[in-house]
């Protein structure tokens, strides 16, 4: 995000050959392809809006959800290094290329702030198909901000943890970083927009439990039922998302990882009792080999 936008992290990705997407926050000097200096902001200026195309903006504290319409830009530019870095083992400057897009003032909704990214990457970037892809890459930071923030206080609570050792910490670490994974694939899949299976995260014995668990969840209106496919990972979301304590009613805030995560700790210890329920069926009518 914009606190990578750092010249040593540029200069560092180079020489590694990593490729980047950055959200600039600093309007820093760039040499233009005819040689001359300016300021970013400045160039910006100066190139004419490459296409425009609408996107469905969510709620925010500081937004309210609409259909935006994006002017968007790109350029390849030459970022210089600043004259007050005396680091002189940097390169006097770093190619990439820049997008950016800027809502345009017809769907800006009065009093608030309208969408503008100003994005650098070292992708190349010579068509719109290209600057959608940069665009929709940079989309995908909010998951891992999402990921993070489940695995942090308000979620999992990793920084609560009292392991005595770093390995015993960096173990923990990774368990719940599986877990936050899970957590994020029903957030993502929650809407059914392409069919994923939910043994992706979910056992065969749990995929059933989930089955036998919707119709106690389902109310008697066609809004208050799962709409989506049995053994589909957003079947299972919705169903998750029930036992967290979310009404399909509240369509305008569908459910986040919390909801998700509480909605988990308890289908975990349901399921464990549909399993065995199932092994006492399956032991000719012992119950954990006991008659």
């Amino acid at each position: 995000d914009q606190e990578a936008d750092v010249y040593e992290l540029f200069a560092l990705f180079k020489k590694q050959e990593w490729d980047w997407v950055i959200r600039a926050s600093d309007n820093r000097r760039v040499i233009n392809t005819d040689g001359t200096e300016l300021l970013l902001r400045q160039l910006l200026t100066t190139i004419p809006v490459s296409f425009s195309y609408k996107v469905k903006v969510g709620a925010t504290k500081e937004r309210t959800a609409h259909t935006a319409l994006l002017n968007v830009k790109y350029t390849p530019v030459t970022i210089a290094r600043s004259s007050t870095n005396t680091n002189k083992d940097l390169p006097d400057s770093v190619s990439v290329f820049v997008i950016e897009l800027t809502e345009d003032s017809s769907t800006v909704i009065s009093g608030e702030e309208p969408v503008h990214w100003v994005l650098l990457t070292t992708h190349s970037v010579e068509t719109v198909e290209d600057a959608i892809q940069i665009i929709q890459w940079y989309c995908g930071r909010w998951n891992i901000e999402q990921l993070y923030r489940t695995d942090k206080t308000q979620g999992l609570n990793i920084e609560k943890a009292e392991a005595e050792t770093t390995h015993g910490l960096a173990n923990l670490a990774v368990l719940s970083i599986m877990a936050a994974v899970q957590v994020m694939t029903l957030v993502m899949g929650r809407e059914g927009n392409t069919w994923v299976d939910a043994q992706i995260i979910f056992t065969n014995q749990e995929v059933e439990c989930l089955e036998h668990l919707n119709p106690t969840l389902e109310g008697k209106t066609e809004k208050q039922k799962n709409q989506h496919p049995a053994r589909s990972i957003a079947f299972a979301a919705w169903v998750i998302a029930r036992l967290g304590g979310w009404t399909p009613y509240n369509i305008a805030r569908p459910p986040g990882p919390i909801t998700m995560i509480h909605g988990l700790v308890r289908f975990r210890a349901i399921s464990q009792g549909f399993v065995l329920r199932g092994n006492s069926r399956s032991n000719n009518g012992t119950f954990m080999g006991i008659p």
